[in-house]
């Protein structure tokens, strides 16, 4: 079965458009319906009768398109999320709607704004809704290309300010949706790593120039106080943009506002407007940089220039507004979001630093060098990996929305570098050829946040069921390990524990559901046992979990091939403290130099440095594929999976990470816990051969790390 988008092309929405003008007449039924909305909008603007046939005519339509498209975007809800040939032709219907919408709209915006009223942040509805239904497409074909289509019509609605007029309106509903095409468009950045985006939507993160000669006041109602220059100096470089001074309101029972003077050209402040947070923002332009306004007189304080700013706290001002003005009962949840985002692009634990010290966004999906190339002659299987399941069920672990960091991590890991669908679409030749671009498909996922047992089963027969011949299907377990209450007569599949998929309850240490004893099993552990009816077809499984061990014991009852790739138990003290921003497991599956950097202590490296790594583990994954493919005593099943080219550099990766906590000294000395695998790979020739140590050892050299690692690899582990 063909997947994504490749055979069925989505008409593409704006002025590259190639679908003709309206192409169905609207009924007389729907004509009808409009005629009192009709009459009601012209109402303020003239008598009805004087209004042309064919402006009449062109706002009827409009509101045709406008109804039949939000009839046919409400109905994707009723569509089932799994299966792959359902939705399809839905899809296609509900795009041909909304291409003619957007461009009947651009073709007659002048009528509609004197005749229907039609207001900006409509336009913005429209195009928004478009947004989500190629983030949605994305997410049913896990087509990258689809992301960069999204992004571009959500970047749109903010360029053109399409939403900056609902605060005007006393709708609580309106600045609801502004704030939900936020929290979109920050999914889709995340997707696509435009972090510098993300924080230009969410908050500055660079922080200011240091500042010759600081002046910080707080206004109060009643008076000004200009604080002390030593404590003006130590605030300057501890408190920037902090909840400090929300603390110090609190306690006041004032909202007092900080004023920066960083550098050069000071203004003033006359009123309360000028001072708005982050009010007019922009390039050269003279602003305040505010904590909070406010409250009473403002007089005379100094404002500064300050160009090192990233972007205004879009999304945090927006916030503040709806629930100051409608004192909505949300706030908490909105600035969950806000917080939940913050921790988000904050989670990787090395930074990549220009010359200038600006953070280097690194990209983790399959490039054109990624996987290391076969060698010619080289004998591996045909298998391609078709569909994968992402669970992902960590309660203490950064998540945005219902993705946590580790799901993140392994989606990038299973997608290849996105294209320009428009480049793609408009090649010669494209709209009469049906062949999908060159080694541009990727696998199928479905992302399943804390799902039940029953959810998790119905996705994986419906993956299993849809499964094309000579495919593999991949299944990504992070959660929590629950361990077997007692011991058992028996050891059979279900009498070593699990991973937990759902609980109707908040754990804040995980170990609380271990050390239960219950009579009966957790209803929503998912067993070994549970896959084996899956194992008639090839199945790769990762399982990052504290009871990872229990898929060891994995039984290949229907001799297909079957691989397990197991993360340690156990984590050294110190890097437990971390585990907050995801598994180091899954971080060396999906960025090993990164992984590589955190064990050895380093936070932050310059980019040359970076590139450098990074072509040396090129090297060493290529080495890696060749001590596989050259082994006499390997399972089969890892060269029937070596084929794919995901696959491949999953399984270079996973020998590389094992190889490394090996060689580590805190790994040795604390745990002696290392990734595990089923079938057990061959030690001698893969995770503890001299050769790859020694690869270790020179990338280490390369780092000034070696120090951190054994030098005598020929003890036994």
């Amino acid at each position: 079965m063909v997947r994504g988008a490749a055979r069925q092309r989505l008409p593409r929405t704006g002025p590259a458009s190639r679908t003709p003008g309206l192409a169905e007449k609207p009924s007389r039924k729907r004509k009808s319906r409009t005629e009192f909305a009709l009459k009601e909008i012209m109402s303020s603007g003239g008598a009805e009768d004087d209004i042309p046939q064919a402006e009449r005519k062109t706002v009827t339509d409009f509101c045709y398109l406008l109804d039949k498209s939000k009839q046919l975007f409400n109905g994707l809800r009723d569509l089932p999320q799994y299966g792959q040939k359902q939705w399809q032709s839905y899809f296609g219907r509900t795009f041909d709607v909304y291409t003619k919408l957007w461009k009947f709209q651009q073709q007659h915006r002048q009528v509609l704004d004197n005749r229907y009223g039609l207001k900006r942040w409509q336009i913005g509805e429209i195009a928004s809704k478009i947004g989500q239904l190629y983030y949605h497409y994305y997410l049913r074909t896990s087509e990258t290309s689809y992301l960069n289509e999204a992004f571009s019509f959500y970047s749109a609605i903010r360029q053109r300010s399409y939403y900056s007029q609902v605060n005007k309106e006393d709708r609580p509903e309106l600045v609801v949706k502004k704030l939900r095409y936020y929290a979109r468009f920050i999914v889709v950045c995340l997707l696509l790593n435009k972090m510098d985006v993300v924080k230009d939507l969410v908050k500055v993160t660079q922080r200011l120039p240091p500042c010759s000669n600081p002046q910080i006041f707080m206004a109060f109602p009643f008076h000004e106080k200009q604080m002390p220059p030593t404590l003006i100096s130590l605030l300057s470089k501890v408190f920037y943009f902090s909840p400090f001074w929300y603390w110090v309101a609190h306690h006041l029972q004032e909202t007092p506002t900080m004023y920066f003077t960083p550098h050069r050209r000071p203004t003033i402040c006359k009123t309360k407007r000028d001072c708005r947070h982050y009010h007019g923002i922009g390039k050269g332009r003279d602003l305040c940089a505010s904590i909070s306004p406010a409250r009473g007189r403002l007089t005379h304080l100094n404002c500064c220039k300050m160009g090192s700013l990233e972007g205004p706290q879009e999304l945090s001002d927006e916030i503040e507004d709806y629930t100051h003005r409608f004192n909505t009962e949300d706030q908490v949840e909105w600035n969950l979001v806000l917080q939940e985002v913050a921790a988000f692009i904050e989670a990787d634990p090395v930074m990549v630093l220009n010359d200038d010290n600006t953070i280097v966004i690194t990209s983790n999906r399959l490039s054109e060098t990624g996987a290391p190339l076969l060698e010619q002659g080289m004998i591996v299987g045909q298998l391609a990996l078709a569909d994968a399941l992402i669970i992902g069920n960590c309660n203490n672990q950064v998540k945005f929305s219902e993705l946590t960091i580790d799901m993140f991590r392994m989606l990038q890991a299973l997608e290849r570098e996105p294209m320009n669908l428009a480049s793609q679409m408009n090649k010669p030749g494209m709209q009469e050829s049906t062949e999908k671009p060159a080694r541009r498909e990727n696998p199928h996922k479905y992302l399943l946040y804390k799902p039940t047992f029953s959810q998790l089963y119905t996705f994986l027969a419906a993956s299993f069921k849809e499964l094309p011949a000579n495919s593999v299907l991949l299944i990504y377990l992070s959660a929590t390990g629950v361990f077997p209450s007692g011991r058992s007569d028996s050891e059979g599949p279900y009498d070593f524990g699990g991973v937990l998929t759902n609980s109707n309850r908040d754990i804040i240490n995980g170990d609380a559901i271990h050390k239960r004893n219950q009579s009966y099993k957790e209803m929503h552990c998912l067993h070994p046992g549970d896959l084996y009816p899956f194992t008639r077809k090839p199945l790769f499984i990762i399982v990052d979990s504290s009871n990872s061990v229990a898929y060891k014991n994995f039984t290949n009852l229907f001799g297909q091939p079957l691989v397990c790739l197991l993360s340690p138990t156990a984590y050294p003290k110190a890097l437990q403290d971390q585990s907050q921003r995801g598994s180091l497991f899954t971080l060396f599956l999906n960025n090993p130099l990164m992984a590589f950097l955190f064990v050895s202590g380093l936070s932050s490296m310059r980019r040359g440095l970076w590139e450098k790594c990074q072509d040396y583990l090129r090297k060493i994954n290529r080495d890696i594929a060749q001590l596989l493919t050259h082994s006499r005593s390997i399972d089969q099943a890892f060269l029937q999976f070596f084929g794919d080219e995901f696959l491949r550099l999953l399984l270079t990766r996973f020998i590389f990470c094992s190889a490394t906590m090996r060689m580590h000294k805190i790994f040795r000395q604390e745990t002696r816990n290392y990734p595990e695998s089923y079938p057990q790979l061959p030690r001698d020739e893969t995770v503890e051969n001299p050769h790859l140590q020694k690869h270790i050892l020179e990338l280490a050299s390369i780092l000034d790390v070696r120090n951190v690692f054994l030098e005598n690899t020929l003890d036994d582990y």
